[in-house]
């Protein structure tokens, strides 16, 4: 008879991933790169569901608990730079198909963009007892975004890539004629500034937080 040949190596874990098993793939130099567990993974899983979640929601501050397993750790960057499709296929399965079917009705892409470029404004220009959170959380959802970029800018033509980029929530049409309006009677650019300064007020908060808890 035929000899049958062994499935590779690793093709049980990439079906364990599949089946919504543990989110790993082969080790990266000294490191196994795989994506944020708990309450941390539960937050990018919602990020990227059905429900849109505006700037100044309080969900967003649950990123601050992301960290990639072994980000901290030395080698880390080495093994990414080596291999960087580790990490881009991991972000494909986990996020970026998800969010492809869902950014035009959410917008959460744009979001997840603005929250991430404050969050390291606030970190360059913080004092250094008073940083919105540890480099280790911003290195990872550096990382997260760039990854993502890079399968929204691989998949999509300029026109459609710009349309995700800047795709906002979508809005019911309102009954009488006349541009949309805010809830509070506001342009949909006042909203848009109202939502920053919470969210500026946000961030000096948990930097505020951070600095008492060392204290």
């Amino acid at each position: 008879g035929v000899a049958r040949r062994a499935p590779p190596r690793g093709a049980a874990r990439e079906r364990e991933g599949e089946r919504g098993g543990p989110r790993r793939l082969a080790p990266m130099g000294n490191t196994a790169c795989s994506l944020p567990d708990g309450a941390a993974g539960d937050a990018l899983r919602d990020m990227v569901g059905a429900k849109r979640i505006p700037i100044a929601e309080r969900f967003w501050f649950e990123l601050l608990k992301v960290q990639l397993p072994g980000v901290d750790q030395p080698g880390f960057f080495d093994a990414l730079y080596k291999k960087p499709e580790v990490l881009d296929t991991l972000v494909h399965n986990a996020y970026f198909l998800q969010l492809v079917a869902t950014n035009e009705c959410t917008g959460n892409f744009r979001t997840l963009l603005r929250f991430w470029s404050r969050l390291l404004h606030y970190y360059r220009t913080s004092p250094r007892d008073a940083k919105p959170c540890n480099a280790a959380t911003l290195l990872s959802l550096s990382l997260l975004c760039r990854s993502l970029l890079k399968h929204f800018a691989g998949t999509f033509i300029a026109p459609l890539l710009i349309f995700q980029l800047e795709q906002t929530p979508y809005e019911p049409a309102a009954d009488s004629e006349g541009p949309p309006k805010a809830s509070n009677g506001a342009s949909g650019e006042e909203e848009k500034d109202e939502e920053s300064k919470e969210l500026e007020v946000a961030l000096a908060r948990a930097a505020g937080v951070r600095k008492t808890e060392r204290l």
